[in-house]
């Protein structure tokens, strides 16, 4: 179970949010709704441990979650990409899978072209990042996190780029992988893509704040 309590954080003197919490139970879909700039994406790396955080605590199943440290089984989709721009896409998804998890160059360069083509990718895994289009990008970004199994997989705005048969292939693999028992929260404002991810439990950004005890 994934479970957030009291979070707080500011941006200098500002305060972006407050006493924010919520549970997400182990293999569901959890989607945060909310209006561009509330401050989702922010939430979602201070979750990954990419930002630190002035107050509050995530555990991950039975393991509080140091703040500001990145976890290993923790896998997150940058709305931005954060693609490995001097490599092509099949490397951009393999080359994770032998440093960190010690696949051999056969098995991750196997598993990386299998992710690519589920995201119709097979015709471009050779393609420098720079000769692929936004939403070619983000399925490149989608595949490398999903190479890795985490036990939690985060996306920030993940169909923002897509076109709707590649929607509808992302929200197989989600389901797919929740079936699996891997725990999946999103963020977006795409209501069409939320009405058509049935299984999430959706969670209303004005609806996080716990109330003080």
């Amino acid at each position: 179970m994934l479970r957030v309590s009291r979070l707080s954080k500011k941006f200098k003197s500002k305060s972006l949010f407050s006493n924010l919490g919520f549970e997400l139970a182990r293999g569901k879909i959890g989607l945060i709704r909310g209006a561009s700039g509330v401050g989702k994406s922010v939430l979602l790396q201070c979750i990954a441990g990419l930002l630190d955080y002035e107050e509050g605590i995530v555990t991950l199943g039975q393991q509080t979650l140091i703040k500001g440290q990145p976890h290993k089984e923790i896998g997150f989709v940058f709305q931005s990409y954060e693609l490995f721009a001097h490599y092509d896409a099949l490397s951009n998804v393999a080359l994770p899978l032998m440093i960190v998890r010690k696949l051999s160059k056969e098995q991750a360069l196997e598993r990386a072209y299998f992710l690519l083509e589920i995201f119709g990718l097979k015709d471009v895994v050779k393609h420098s990042i720079e000769q692929l289009s936004g939403g070619q990008q983000q399925r490149v970004a989608l595949a490398r996190a999903l190479a890795m199994e985490p036990n939690l997989l985060l996306l920030d705005e993940p169909s923002a780029a897509l076109d709707p048969e590649n929607v509808k292939n992302l929200i197989h693999v989600l389901k797919g992988l929740a079936d699996k028992n891997t725990t999946i929260l999103l963020s977006s404002h795409d209501q069409n893509f939320i009405s058509q991810l049935e299984e999430a439990q959706v969670m209303d950004w004005s609806t996080l704040t716990e109330e003080k005890s």
